[in-house]
């Protein structure tokens, strides 16, 4: 059986006791609400679906007939009320919307329990319309609808885009949505009116669920839904530098159905509904948990402020430190693993809160200290620092010229040690290098150059090495002679092949190359044996015009 306590929100604070935390509500002025004051509307849904079975043999439009009846002879005295029914005069026409009853308090009652007497189920359902046509007959005043319905909008409309654009603009009407006999499906697609509103959806499967429904709308319609605002605060040594980086987290559960879930933080400011609350809270850890968390259940009265201070248990902290050659460096980014599966990932820079046990420290610092590991316990309270050694690097910059002309062959040679790939220095950034003897490589795309360097534990060397080469300018001529435009010519070396453009100077390393024209067919190929020194103009005299 549906059924919600309709009482008002008590004017009472109420907190449980608790030798770690303790709470502070400073007044400010809530919303007050008289009784039996407010304004309703009732829409009502008279489509052709209501024809169908609800509960045994009962039908849906007999159910919400009896349960209506019963709703206006209990619960409107002294109030405003209208009514408005849909779908009830013709099949196919999505304006069937038509307010029977407008707004009175004189034996508005009776009116419309002949009106809801008189109607049965014919046509579509125009959710929207009919809203958007309440909302023109509130005129100025503010007040709840009631809206009745068995199915979701049957005529092209998004009644859920309205709702949030109603509660965008601050419209001071609310809806509570009645859904009777819903499929789960229709359920979920009807739950987004009431999301939009930011009431609670009522879901009646019975007359008499109907009824109480109806009548736990109007309690809600009563009750001072004014947020209050909420503070988590922590309780702190103020001289420890531990204790200055804690952040505490937490949740407040509802503990009735007036509250929602609400994720909270002590660096924050949230405005949860008024009820009733546990707050479980507690210092947050890296991992995104809590550790330790404390509950406590307290109230949340309407546009009140309440402050909750916490002492938690403090969780095990760590930092870390990255060493070279005595020195200290920059920290890196690490992870944490148990069991070979990682459990977190901080930065190194940061003090980090971690969970209690034994974990494996791993960083990639950069590509000559990779998979560096360490491992450490950690107990409650515990504060300690990682400390990884790294093999010493230095920073340094090289690149390649032709000899005579300083044309620039690579901006990116490698080196190497015994074989094996020891570093990249690119030409602007530079890269980093063990100091020692190393080959470096450079690859042109035609062809290769290597020299020995020698690294030293200096850092930012620069390395301008000249490489023996020929350097040569092409040119293009027309079958006459003349001169042609510049364009692309294509040349292949021992190592692969590369384009270059004609009347721009470029060197090539010693060796023998293939040069090609463009279009090949009109010109004839040409060897070339370069020799260090060499300096030359080639030409391409076009076979045909």
């Amino acid at each position: 059986m549906f059924n919600r306590n309709l009482l008002l929100v008590a004017a009472s604070f109420l907190l449980a006791a608790s030798s770690t935390c303790g709470m502070e509500s400073s007044a400010s002025t809530g919303r007050s609400t008289e009784a039996n004051n407010t304004a309703i509307y009732i829409i009502y849904d008279s489509s052709n679906s209501m024809w169908g079975p609800l509960q045994g043999e009962q039908r849906k439009y007999e159910a919400a007939r009896k349960a209506l009846v019963n709703f206006v002879d209990n619960e409107i005295e002294g109030r405003e009320v209208a009514f408005r029914a849909y779908g009830h005069r013709r099949a196919k026409d999505c304006t069937d919307s038509e307010l029977i009853v407008p707004f009175s308090s004189e034996n508005v009652g009776e009116e419309i329990k002949a009106a809801v007497n008189g109607i049965r189920p014919t046509g579509q359902t125009p959710i929207d319309f009919s809203l958007r046509r309440a909302l023109e007959d509130f005129g100025d005043r503010s007040g709840e609808i009631l809206l009745l319905t068995d199915g979701i909008e049957s005529c092209d409309a998004d009644p859920c885009a309205l709702l949030a654009a109603w509660k965008e603009k601050n419209v001071k009407v609310n809806v509570h949505v009645v859904g009777i006999g819903l499929s789960e499906k229709e359920k979920v697609a009807i739950q987004c009116l009431a999301d939009a509103a930011g009431t609670e959806f009522l879901d009646a499967q019975s007359e008499q669920q109907l009824a109480d429904s109806l009548t736990a709308a109007v309690g809600e319609a009563e009750r001072d839904n004014t947020p209050g605002d909420f503070h988590l605060t922590v309780n702190y040594d103020a001289g420890s530098k531990i204790d200055r980086q804690l952040t505490a987290i937490g949740t407040l559960s509802p503990l009735d159905e007036h509250g929602k879930l609400m994720e909270v933080s002590s660096n924050g400011r949230f405005t949860p509904l008024p009820g009733k609350y546990t707050l479980t809270a507690g210092v947050r850890l890296v991992t995104g948990g809590m550790y330790k968390p404390h509950t406590q259940e307290l109230e949340i009265l309407p546009g009140k402020s309440h402050r909750v201070t916490i002492s938690p248990p403090i969780p095990p902290a760590v930092k870390t430190e990255f060493w070279e050659v005595g020195e200290k460096v920059r920290p890196g980014f690490v992870r944490a693993y148990q069991e070979d599966r990682e459990v977190f990932k901080f930065r190194g820079k940061d003090i980090s809160f971690i969970p209690e046990g034994s974990f494996e420290f791993r960083s990639d610092y950069n590509v000559h200290n990779k998979n560096l590991v360490v491992t450490e316990s950690f107990s409650a309270g515990d504060f300690k620092t990682v400390k990884f050694q790294l093999k010493e690097s230095v920073l340094i910059y090289a690149q390649v010229n032709a000899q005579d002309s300083g044309y620039l062959f690579s901006k990116h040679p490698l080196l190497e040690q015994n074989g094996k790939p020891s570093g990249t220095v690119r030409n602007n950034n530079g890269g980093l290098v063990i100091p020692g003897t190393h080959e470096l490589v450079m690859h042109d795309g035609l062809n290769e150059y290597r020299t020995t360097i020698e690294v030293t534990h200096e850092e930012k060397q620069r390395f301008k090495l000249i490489a023996p080469a020929g350097n040569y300018r092409l040119h293009y001529q027309n079958k006459d002679g003349s001169a042609e435009k510049a364009k692309r010519i294509f040349i292949y070396g021992p190592m692969g092949s590369k384009s270059f453009t004609s009347e721009k100077a470029f060197a090539l390393l010693p060796g023998e190359y293939r040069i090609v024209g463009w279009p090949k067919a009109n010109y004839e190929e040409q060897k070339l044996i370069v020799s260090a020194g060499d300096d030359a103009d080639i030409v391409f005299r076009a076979i045909s015009n």
